[in-house]
């Protein structure tokens, strides 16, 4: 971890001295990102370290959904953004470091509904799925899993107590 912030300390320097503050764009996605008066959550407190190591201050800008803040950066309206997944398309807008080894995915259901086992029991179900969001290889090109894209995790949520979405990531 601590190499991983050494290296993210030198490809942000220029433009971390260039500007008085560094600006991460979060949206509402619990565990990670809880917005609030301080927003809270592990991605907060991920790019809290790294302000720290750049000797920084950090703002944080809210979004209502994940690809608003992407807009933010592509546009240089946001510094900062925690959790991607490094995927060749954003290499054109970010500079993409790890910030973890391991990525934790989970799935919500109903209390009543099917319990999510493995894999193969997401076939048989409707997921609400972050929109502009990777989430793995199989599970991004899998055909025969029946997706749909939301905005925001509310969303996903509302699907998902209205009976319409099997399971959300």
């Amino acid at each position: 971890m601590k190499k991983v912030l050494a290296l993210l300390c030198l490809v942000l320097a220029a433009n971390a001295w260039a500007k008085p503050q560094l600006l991460a764009c979060i949206d509402e996605f619990p565990p990670y990102q809880m917005l609030g008066e301080p927003p809270l959550g592990e991605h907060v407190a991920a790019l809290e370290v790294l302000a720290d190591k750049l000797a920084r201050p950090l703002a944080f800008t809210t979004e209502p959904d994940f690809s608003h803040c992407l807009q933010r950066l592509k546009s240089g309206e946001a510094d900062l953004i925690a959790g991607l997944i490094d995927k060749p398309a954003r290499h054109e807008f970010l500079h993409m470091l790890p910030m973890r080894r391991e990525s934790a995915y989970f799935f919500v259901t109903r209390s009543q509904g099917p319990v999510i086992e493995d894999y193969d029991d997401l076939h048989h179900h409707l997921i609400a799925v972050s929109k502009d969001y990777y989430y793995f290889p199989r599970f991004d090109q899998d055909p025969q899993l029946k997706k749909i894209a939301v905005d925001n995790v509310h969303i996903a949520y509302k699907l998902l107590l209205a009976g319409r979405g099997g399971s959300r990531r």
